[in-house]
């Protein structure tokens, strides 16, 4: 053969067809833990880090019992970006050398039809916030076939009612235990006895609840009690205080 001479071409290979997309490409698909979470961290407002740790090791439909307290912070960290990627969540270092919190973004409420406004905690408030959030945990976990319902659940039933119908006084959050309704204070900053005994009055005059539990600390526990102290005894009688540092140590 004439080394000039160019070798002729073999038929031409056919390219194989492109793969088509999934349907659902760049989507999330929500696993049930993916819901429960989601919804008590959007139920909450907000939720810190170790606390979404806690939240992921007891959701799913797994028995809690054969996980530990906290699910890993390599594996918390993989599905909360899976969460950020999806748009569901922002997070965020609200306080200085603190753990991020997390949040859900006006997508993440869509998704979990929950029917609340896109709100960024504020670092006025996430000290507050972080206890509550520990006492409903502590709560869920000594008491698991209680219901809560969130401060933030019943804002939001209050500004869907008429104008000029708001009341005195939200509780952090309310547990539906046994048949009854028990108003929950989370109580980290002293207030004037005056206004404590105000609180307790009008929560005693609204016929839902059983009574109150205050979560107190050091600083906060002679206040309620110097308040109890005041009141008749039906009102007195009706606040039960705990030691919010001594339940939640660890």
């Amino acid at each position: 053969m004439n080394l000039t001479e160019r070798p002729q071409a073999g038929p031409e290979k056919e390219k194989p067809a492109p793969r088509k997309q999934r349907w659902d490409h760049g989507s999330i698909q929500m696993t049930t833990r993916d819901l429960q979470v989601l919804t008590w961290i959007g139920e909450q407002y907000a939720a810190r880090f170790d606390q979404v740790q806690n939240l992921l090791s007891r959701a799913g439909p797994v028995r809690p019992a054969l996980y530990p307290e906290r699910l890993s912070e390599t594996r918390t960290r993989e599905i909360i970006t899976r969460w950020r990627a999806a748009g569901l969540v922002e997070m965020d270092r609200i306080l200085h050398r603190e753990p991020a919190w997390i949040w859900l973004s006006s997508s993440g409420l869509g998704e979990t039809s929950l029917s609340y406004r896109y709100l960024r905690p504020k670092p006025s408030v996430v000290h507050h916030l972080y206890y509550i959030n520990q006492v409903r945990l502590m709560l869920a976990k000594e008491r698991p076939e209680a219901f809560w319902t969130s401060e933030r659940a019943l804002r939001s039933e209050q500004e869907r009612r008429a104008f000029g119908s708001k009341v005195f006084q939200l509780p952090d959050g309310i547990l539906s235990l046994d048949g009854k309704q028990v108003a929950i204070e989370v109580e980290l900053q002293a207030k004037e006895t005056r206004r404590v005994m105000q609180i307790i009055q009008y929560l005693h005059q609204l016929t839902q609840y059983a009574c109150v539990w205050y979560f107190v600390n050091h600083s906060t526990r002679s206040v309620v009690e110097k308040a109890k102290e005041v009141l008749p005894d039906e009102q007195a009688n009706f606040v039960f205080l705990y030691d919010i540092e001594q339940l939640l140590s660890p």
